[in-house]
């Protein structure tokens, strides 16, 4: 295939990048401890922003109404059935193990709050990534329609607002706004870089200019490398979805450094010859909305499965590397399988 690599008007790098993102993501969730967590959280969250911020076209929507309703059908309404679906089998989860829970309803309750930093959404937490999502584009749309200069300090102050919000304040707890708000808010300058490339250069001059120029790209990707663990070092294990964000200048450089490692290094993977593995890393960034929504909660039975026949327990197989690769790689198989069931009932059903 060529450069562009696309499928179905879809563009390869990226959905590279949507799959192994989901991937650290996946990792995140299950080795919580060391360098490799701290690292992996340093940008994973960032990068998704950046990605959809990269598929943002405002031609394509003129009339806010009508951008409105396409995202509430292609977020919001996915992001209900799946909150609805997973606290079912939370539900049982919790009932048969008689884990202690304060109540069963609530957290179905808090669908509709969707507050990442409160606590809320302990039946499948990734999903606050959703709906703070879908706060960032409405606030962006707007923010789309200004003008050079002042476009970019309104992004610039939208993050020092964030993430002035996310820190720990006297006067009001940001985490009781509703749909991470907050972090929506740190989150727009990592949407509007995205968005900022593809108005400014088409898919195919980006990847000309990273595969035209390959020893540039490598020591930029190896400097990205760098800085992205730097940074993790010395901020630590941060988290967009629990208001920890460190240090100001290191989280935003930190991420930016990932999202520019990720991004040459999806772009070189997608000059390469189709192969299997390439095939199922494109399948996988294809279906990384439905991997978000459901890997935590096999995620979850994954590490208590392993912990259990190892004879170690779930916080051991969350520190040790060993264990946490088996219980990735079951839990990365397991999920392939759930979005293969998933994408089966929705042919049936939902055409």
């Amino acid at each position: 295939m060529g450069a562009m690599q696309q499928t179905k008007k879809r563009v390869v790098y990226v959905d590279y990048m949507k799959s192994l993102g989901m991937m650290t993501i996946i990792w995140g969730h299950i080795m919580l401890i060391g360098i490799t967590n701290a690292v992996v959280y340093a940008f994973h969250i960032p990068l998704f922003f950046f990605l959809s911020g990269l598929m943002f076209c405002k031609d394509r929507y003129p009339y806010f109404g009508e951008f409105f309703k396409k995202r509430v059908k292609s977020l919001l309404v996915p992001y209900v059935i799946y909150s609805f679906l997973t606290w079912g089998v939370w539900v049982g989860y919790t009932y048969f193990t008689h884990a202690q829970t304060d109540s069963y309803w609530m957290p179905l309750l808090q669908t509709f709050i969707a507050q990442g930093p409160g606590n809320f959404l302990v039946h499948n937490v990734p999903l606050w990534f959703v709906s703070c999502l879908f706060v960032l584009e409405m606030m962006y749309f707007f923010i789309a329609k200004l003008q050079g200069t002042i476009k970019a300090a309104v992004c610039i102050l939208c993050g020092v607002a964030g993430y002035l919000m996310t820190q720990e304040n006297s006067f009001f707890d940001f985490r009781l706004l509703p749909w991470s708000i907050e972090v929506a808010f740190a989150a727009v300058p990592f949407y509007a870089l995205g968005n900022y490339l593809t108005e400014h250069f088409t898919h195919e001059k980006m990847i000309r200019a990273i595969q035209t120029n390959k020893m540039l790209s490598f020591v930029i990707f190896i400097l990205s490398f760098v800085g992205v663990v730097s940074g993790a070092s010395f901020n630590g294990a941060i988290s967009m979805g629990s208001n920890h964000l460190g240090n100001f200048f290191v989280f935003y450089g930190a991420a930016l450094c990932g999202i520019v490692m990720m991004f040459i290094g999806c772009v070189a993977l997608s000059a390469l010859k189709t192969n299997k593995l390439l095939a199922f890393i494109e399948w996988f960034g294809v279906n990384s909305y439905t991997s978000m929504a459901i890997h935590n909660p096999i995620k979850g039975i994954v590490v208590v499965g392993v912990g259990a026949l190892t004879g170690t327990g779930t916080l051991m197989v969350a520190g040790d590397y060993l264990l946490a690769a088996i219980a990735f790689v079951v839990t990365l198989v397991a999920t392939c399988i759930g979005i293969l069931i998933i994408n089966v009932l929705k042919d049936k059903f939902i055409k």
